[in-house]
């Protein structure tokens, strides 16, 4: 290989290799961010089943999803929690309106599934 054919491939493998490392880096970056959010809602689901029943059981719940810091969060990620925890709060307010509430059953289950497969396409 003479110097200039090698000149030439590292012209252009060099801006493909910074591409590469630029792009897997920001993977790393939603992986951790992603990882962060996860830690932080088992431990919201971990204080919700060792506390007392009730609603403010759930009320404290609601709170810690919100608590989460998102911003740094993929926007799948970020949206997916705040409509579970949206759903959430609204699923609450029909209880304490003494309603029922198996309606929202259905439209909690499908925003934490909406959840989960966001955070699954960044784990």
């Amino acid at each position: 290989m003479t110097q200039r054919q090698l000149q030439i491939l590292l012209a252009i493998g060099s801006p493909l290799l910074l591409a590469w490392c630029i792009y897997d880096f920001a993977g790393m970056v939603r992986h951790r961010d992603t990882r962060y959010i996860v830690e932080q809602m088992n431990a919201a689901e971990n204080s919700l089943e060792h506390s007392p029943p009730g609603i403010e059981r759930a009320d404290e719940f609601v709170r810690r999803l919100k608590k989460i810091d998102t911003a740094h969060a993929p926007t799948e990620v970020k949206q997916a929690l705040a409509d579970y925890a949206t759903a959430m709060e609204e699923g609450l307010a029909v209880l304490r309106a003494q309603k029922d509430a198996t309606s929202f059953d259905r439209v909690i289950a499908e925003k934490k599934q909406s959840l989960l497969i966001a955070v699954e396409k960044y784990r």
